[in-house]
């Protein structure tokens, strides 16, 4: 209904009245389909929000902008930079309106501050076609991002190393902007001056009983985000084959400090190589999951794991070769490292008959998750599609606490990690630890509070949208181009 808010906000920077001659029109019935519905759910999403940026380009700010990065502009100051005769073209162009100039002075400072700092090597990008690509931190392939002012530097930089064109770098390289800031929350809400923007919400999820969300989760999504119909489907492989138990010592362990935690991780491998049944031929494999790649590299140079230091693979963000890896992991005898994030919808597939008639993969994991959702995932990246396997955990009691905010002592987890006898009517039950039940419990509190302040915080980014929405169509309807000014220049 608002329209390309990108194109009318460069429109309106050029002529204040340029919005009131927009025809607003109803938009298309759109679609939400969402994979995994805990990712849904997380504060980067649904407590979240995004700021919609824009960018204004021509020969004279590309202009304006190189004289800045050459550093002699950047050292006389805004004041002198108004007088010079790269600024003057950019506002005798027409680009930016008399009554804006304000924008163009909050360029010239960005670009500034960002010419200051800027340093090439802490920018991992690639050129293609002329543009540049970046990863950021904690993704595997390059995108479409942009920086700013830094990406101005960058563009400029290539520019310089002669990699790029002038026509290259006059594409790319503008005055940046932002209209306001939008909230995921209100996907399928009722936002102010118009309807939903998603008509339907759709998804396919493993996690979507109660059991494998954070507490209260389902009423967020039937409340928040208006989910009222759940479809459960059994699964097509039969019974789910895999041996844990989460009472027996064996599978859940915990250790004193970070020497005993190597130590056992080390002797987890080598018992779980091992065929479950004695006098069976063949080796398994074994996946070891870990927090931080930094976790990793530790692990994979101590003294304990040089026995499969020379034929263990690792899995990390950023590792050339992963598909090989990926599908190396199952073969017999394979050692794998990983990184949580490979824990999450990474396809371990087995073609080794042998190896799963020896008990398939196992996972072994090194931390406890702070989310139910991604202990879920990553026990099922092992005992998939009705194949054996196996699971276990070996965790630092140190680190447990660290993940669970101080909420239980290394007292506490070292006394369940001894066991608990229950009375249950006539019988008594001994369970070998109640480490796993007892950190549940104190995971699933914290997950009650954290949920409610989610709720809170998208309450919170809704009204911000609101206000955004008003002022925008306001300007539409009626003309208000004091109210989108000062909109504009709240968030640049």
């Amino acid at each position: 209904m608002h329209g390309d808010l990108r194109a009318q906000c460069c429109a309106f920077l050029r002529d204040p009245t340029s919005l009131q001659q927009y025809q607003r029109v109803r938009p298309p019935p759109r679609v939400l389909l969402v994979d995994e519905v805990d990712v849904f759910l997380s504060p980067t999403f649904f407590g979240g929000s995004f700021q919609t940026a824009f960018a204004l380009r021509s020969p004279e700010i590309t202009a304006l902008m190189k004289e800045i990065y050459k550093g002699g502009l950047a050292r006389m100051g805004l004041r002198h930079i108004t007088q010079h005769d790269t600024y003057q073209a950019v506002l005798r162009s027409g680009i930016i309106h008399s009554s804006q100039e304000w924008f163009l002075e909050q360029a010239v400072n960005k670009m500034i501050q960002a010419v200051n700092g800027y340093r090439r090597q802490n920018w991992d990008y690639i050129i293609e076609d002329g543009r540049l690509l970046y990863k950021p931190p904690g993704r595997q392939e390059y995108g479409n991002w942009t920086y700013e002012y830094n990406d101005n530097c960058s563009y400029l930089y290539e520019h310089q190393q002669g990699t790029l064109t002038e026509a290259q770098v006059n594409a790319c390289v503008g005055l940046w902007g932002c209209f306001g800031q939008f909230a995921y929350a209100t996907l399928t809400d009722k936002v102010v001056g118009m309807t939903s923007f998603y008509r339907h919400v759709l998804g396919v999820t493993g996690t979507l009983e109660a059991s494998k969300l954070p507490p209260n989760a389902h009423t967020v999504l039937k409340e928040d985000i208006q989910i009222g119909k759940y479809t459960y489907c059994p699964t097509m492989y039969g019974e789910l084959k895999r041996d844990f138990k989460e009472t027996r010592s064996s599978d859940v362990q915990v250790t004193s400090n970070d020497s005993e935690h190597k130590i056992a991780i080390t002797e987890e491998i080598m018992q779980r190589l091992a065929p479950l049944r004695e006098g069976m031929d063949g080796q398994r494999s074994v996946i070891i999951f870990f927090e931080t790649k930094e976790e990793l590299m530790r692990y994979y140079e101590c003294a304990e794991f040089s026995r499969y230091k020379e034929t263990a693979k690792l899995l990390f963000e950023g590792k050339k070769y992963l598909e090989s890896i990926i599908e190396g992991a199952t073969v017999q005898g394979a050692v794998t490292l990983a990184t949580r994030s490979f824990g999450r919808g990474t396809d371990f597939k087995v073609f080794d008959q042998r190896m799963l008639r020896c008990g398939g993969v196992h996972i072994l994991l090194t931390f406890y998750p702070k989310e139910i959702s991604e202990l879920v995932q990553i026990m099922g990246r092992g005992s998939r599609q009705g194949d054996a396997g196996s699971f276990s955990m070996v965790m630092c009691i140190p680190a447990i606490v660290k993940a669970l905010n101080g909420k239980v002592t290394a007292r506490q987890i070292q006394q369940w990690a001894s066991g608990e006898t229950a009375q249950v009517g006539t019988a008594t039950i001994k369970k070998d630890t109640v480490v796993y039940e007892k950190l549940a419990a104190v995971r699933d509190e914290i997950a009650k509070k954290e949920m409610s302040d989610l709720r809170t915080q998208a309450a919170q980014r809704k009204v911000e949208h609101n206000e955004c929405a008003r002022a925008i169509t306001r300007c539409q309807q009626g003309g208000d181009a004091e109210g989108m000014k000062a909109l504009m220049q709240r968030y640049n």
